[in-house]
């Protein structure tokens, strides 16, 4: 049956108008009878506040009365017993008057009777204060007569302290009385309008509930279209809780983590610095949304992603976030590639126009220095001359090898056998490799196609971190591996992995910049060359090292 059908004479014209007359009254009635329940629990709710606030008044002056004491008994004490730690109670008792009478005051500005009591009432506490004030101060100081005088002045204050106050609380319980009855009267007549209510509300339900059916097959079809989209996303969607449980995952996060599934799936695992964890984890507990924030991620196979996250708070009440995660990492090596490439061919500028600059002079320098060496053949210079030509050729190797670093390369592509290429590569560096008596391991994959590539270039790509490595290895114990293979993704891998001292965060982070370097000797130009080529051949090279325990240098290149 259809239900749009059992109503349809809501909308019919032809309907008997007494029971379309009657809907349009019961609507009437519900809305006067929600405005008369707003008004009436209103009035009852401000009669409410009006009796907590003649509590509150009262609570004040039994605290204010108490204090008063308190400064008294402050007093007597150290009258009785010569101890002056008493009036410490006596100071506090004054402190907390004063902050008592003035909360009295906030509290009774709006009752003028209330307000005239108060100024009497700090008359009365003036006066009372006054004569402790006395008392301390003559204590032992006057004769007896004197005393007495100043004890009857004391009593006389806090009688007048104890009418003011007195006269207060009356005034106070009069109005509670008052506000008593008013509040009766007004819940009695929201009981009535209460009932009212709920006979229209009763109509009106039923005729809503017809209204919510249909709704709910909308919000269905909606929960349809929202599901097809958190399900199909190629972003990596989920919804966490405060600690960071994941409560549902979409395939693609699931996926890209490497978990079967994403029952106990909880996020802090995944992030690569525990810090990053700790940082979110604490903006989440305290309510906040992260947005667009650049973190890194390891799924289970080890593989890094940089991602853009938002934490965004969906529901308050079960503290449960939405996360998106969207993976930028093919974007930001594009990038730093970019830079990269930019960076050298700056580099290189600079680099050819110092050059310039520092060889005129430096062949002015060596000219020089041949003629004062013709002219002057006192040997106690000969050191010198030395000195002077030793650092004058050192000038000229180093501009030579920034200039051949950072000059522009133009490729000459070759059909390129790999294994060919590793064996001439390791040949170059033979002598090293006997010297430092290095075991050589080799795994080259049998499957891997030629490549297209300046075989040249590229084999002063794989020499430098190669030397590198040589350069790190203990003698006799070191052992350098060589492996390729192709992935299925038709890449080639190379890599070159040492059992050296390892390499700290920021010699990782800094290895192929120019100039970089902690040989002494060095240039800091070899591994920035070796990455300016690999880029030209639109692969990419990686370092992963561990302090202690080695490096390994992966380089990649396209097949195609």
């Amino acid at each position: 049956m259809n239900p749009s059908r059992n109503f349809s004479f809501l909308l019919n014209p032809s309907f008997s108008g007494r029971l379309k007359t009657g809907i349009f009254l019961a609507l009437i009635v519900l809305i006067t009878s929600c405005v008369l329940t707003f008004g009436t629990f209103n009035r009852t709710i401000i009669e409410t506040n009006s009796i907590n606030h003649s509590f509150e008044v009262k609570v004040n002056i039994e605290e204010l009365f108490s204090y008063v004491k308190d400064a008294g008994r402050g007093v007597s004490g150290f009258l009785l017993s010569n101890d002056s730690s008493y009036l410490h109670n006596y100071r506090l008792g004054i402190k907390k008057t004063d902050s008592t009478y003035v909360r009295l005051k906030e509290l009774t500005k709006d009752n003028p009777i209330q307000q005239q009591g108060l100024k009497n009432l700090n008359i009365a506490l003036i006066n009372r204060f006054a004569s402790l004030d006395s008392m301390i101060l003559t204590h032992n100081k006057v004769a007896p007569s004197v005393t007495k005088q100043i004890f009857d002045r004391s009593k006389e204050t806090m009688q007048a302290v104890e009418r003011s106050i007195e006269k207060i609380r009356k005034e106070e319980n009069f109005l509670l009385n008052a506000r008593y009855t008013q509040s009766n009267s007004y819940l009695q007549q929201s009981k009535i309008v209460f009932v009212i209510f709920m006979l229209v509300a009763i109509l009106i339900i039923a005729i809503c509930f017809y209204l919510l059916t249909r709704s709910l097959g909308i919000i269905q079809e909606k929960e349809k279209t929202y599901r097809n989209i958190f399900e199909y996303s190629k972003e990596l969607l989920c919804l966490c809780n405060t600690n960071l449980d994941v409560l549902e995952a979409n395939p693609t996060l699931i996926e890209t983590f490497g978990v079967t599934s994403n029952e106990e799936l909880n996020l802090k695992p995944f992030f690569s610095n525990a810090r990053d964890a700790e940082e979110i984890h604490q903006c989440i507990l305290k309510g906040e949304d992260v947005l667009r924030k650049e973190l890194f991620f390891k799924g289970t196979d080890g593989v890094l992603h940089i991602c853009l996250c938002s934490f965004i708070l969906i529901d308050p009440v079960k503290k449960m976030y939405s996360v998106m995660l969207k993976d930028i990492t093919e974007r930001v090596r594009l990038q730093q590639e970019h830079e990269a490439m930019e960076r050298f061919a700056n580099i290189g500028k600079v680099s050819r126009m110092l050059a310039h600059e520092v060889r005129n002079p430096l062949t002015n320098i060596n000219l020089a220095l041949e003629g004062i060496r013709d002219e002057n053949k006192d040997e106690t210079l000969t050191d010198y001359f030395s000195i002077v030509e030793r650092n004058s050729k050192r000038i000229s190797t180093l501009i030579t090898a920034l200039l051949n670093s950072t000059k522009p390369n133009i490729l000459e592509h070759s059909s390129v056998n790999v294994a060919e290429l590793l064996n001439e590569t390791l040949l170059l560096a033979k002598d090293r490799i006997d010297l430092n008596a290095i075991t050589i391991k080799q795994h080259i994959a049998t499957n891997i196609p030629n490549i297209q590539a300046d075989k040249e270039k590229l084999s002063i790509a794989l020499l430098n971190p190669i030397i590198n490595a040589i350069e790190v290895l203990p003698k006799q114990d070191g052992v350098l591996q060589i492996e390729a293979f192709v992935d299925s993704n038709k890449y080639l891998h190379i890599q070159i992995i040492d059992n050296g001292e390892g390499m700290d965060e920021e010699t990782k982070a800094n290895i192929f910049h120019p100039f970089y370097t902690k040989k002494s000797g060095g240039t800091g130009l070899g591994l920035a060359s070796t990455q300016n080529i690999i880029l030209l051949h639109k692969g990419k090279i990686t370092v992963k090292s561990t302090l202690g325990k080695g490096t390994i240098f992966t380089i990649q290149l396209p097949l195609e």
